[in-house]
């Protein structure tokens, strides 16, 4: 199995160039949706010990809280249910990058450090390069 720091090495390279720069290019609009979900799954197979999945005890109350409001917007029938699900899933999206990214604890080496800068300064220089193409804007017409 891969290591949590070569893992989040490899999803924070792939995040980069797939979340931000193919996105317009393949039109693949769920790739940040499938790369988080990657990572929880990594995260619970980690953390999965004994039979028992292991997890920090403030994702737990988030996750009881965040199915709550799922549960409720389903209930009192404001919006259909794929528009709630939608909601639901771009509202805890950030936090659970957070959470697995916390729970992981990754810890970089300077080769790692190295190629994150790398492909950050990358990415950078391509978007500008394209941003002409797409009206000014990273993400398109968004």
């Amino acid at each position: 199995m891969l290591t949590a720091s070569n893992f989040i090495t490899c999803f924070i390279v792939i995040y980069l160039w797939g979340g931000v720069l193919l996105y317009n290019y393949l039109h693949i609009e769920l790739i940040d949706e499938l790369l988080v979900a990657l990572l929880f799954l990594y995260t619970l197979c980690v953390k999965y010990k004994d039979g028992k999945i292991f997890l920090n005890k403030e994702f737990g109350w988030f996750m009881l809280i965040s199915f709550f409001y799922l549960a409720y917007s389903c209930a009192i029938r404001t919006n259909t249910l794929q528009a709630a699900l939608m909601d639901y899933q771009q509202e805890v999206k950030p936090y659970v990058t957070f959470y697995c990214v916390y729970m992981l604890h990754p810890d970089f080496s300077p080769q790692q450090c190295k190629v994150i800068r790398r492909h950050c300064l990358a990415v950078f220089v391509v978007a500008l390069l394209n941003m002409p193409a797409y009206g000014g804007s990273f993400m398109g017409s968004h």
